[in-house]
């Protein structure tokens, strides 16, 4: 449990009123600001249509235009005033791939992959920074096409997913994973946890920055 329990703000609540969508038949509900809320509920009860559909879709409305918007809503929110922004975070990739992690999307593996094609050895075998990646032929290994794993399909089971026989999950053909920088090749490089590629990547400002 925390040291301090967080309280909602004073006099603060998002007041939905008369919600109606998909599940939801008109129903009121008070959301406190200030703190984590949580909606629970079973499957079918209407939590996903609450948060994106009434939530976010009717706040950023209102945002844009109150006065004109809010006759055209299906459900009466109030307290909008009390909120600066709304950000939707859903289970959609994070980039134009599935494979997106964190370290693409948020452009530091572009820097990463930039100094493994300058390494010495790189430089020597014809490598750019596409080798590096585990997205596109070349580098990847082409046994699991850079995922690391393969799925086995069960037929009346959920899908097993087993280590790739052929990279054993490093996504990389052997070759590539011979070119080190700074004692690490790429696939030790992708295992760091941020803190960690902070220290190894301190005096390259690209990827320290975007870490």
């Amino acid at each position: 449990m925390p040291a301090r329990d967080r309280k909602p703000l004073a006099a603060a609540l998002a007041q939905i009123s008369g919600a109606r969508a998909n599940n939801l038949k008109n129903i009121d509900v008070e959301i406190p600001l200030g703190v984590l809320v949580c909606i629970t509920g079973v499957s079918g009860s209407g939590k996903s249509s609450l948060v994106d559909e009434v939530l976010y879709a009717q706040f950023e409305k209102l945002k844009e235009a109150p006065s004109r918007q809010r006759h055209r809503l299906r459900s009466r929110i109030d307290g909008v005033e009390k909120i600066s922004e709304v950000v939707l975070v859903d289970q959609s990739p994070v980039g134009t791939t599935p494979r997106s992690n964190p370290a693409t999307y948020m452009k530091a593996f572009d820097g990463i992959r930039r100094l493994f094609a300058s390494a010495d050895l790189s430089r020597l075998r014809g490598y750019t920074p596409s080798t590096f990646s585990f997205n596109v032929e070349g580098g990847r290994c082409e046994t699991c096409r850079g995922e690391g794993y393969e799925k086995v399909e069960m037929q009346f089971l959920s899908d097993v997913y087993t280590s790739c026989p052929e990279c054993h999950g490093s996504r990389y053909r052997e070759e590539v994973l011979e070119v080190a920088y700074r004692g690490k090749n790429i696939r030790q490089v992708l295992d760091l946890t941020v803190a960690e590629a902070l220290e190894f990547f301190k005096d390259t400002a690209e990827v320290r920055d975007a870490l």
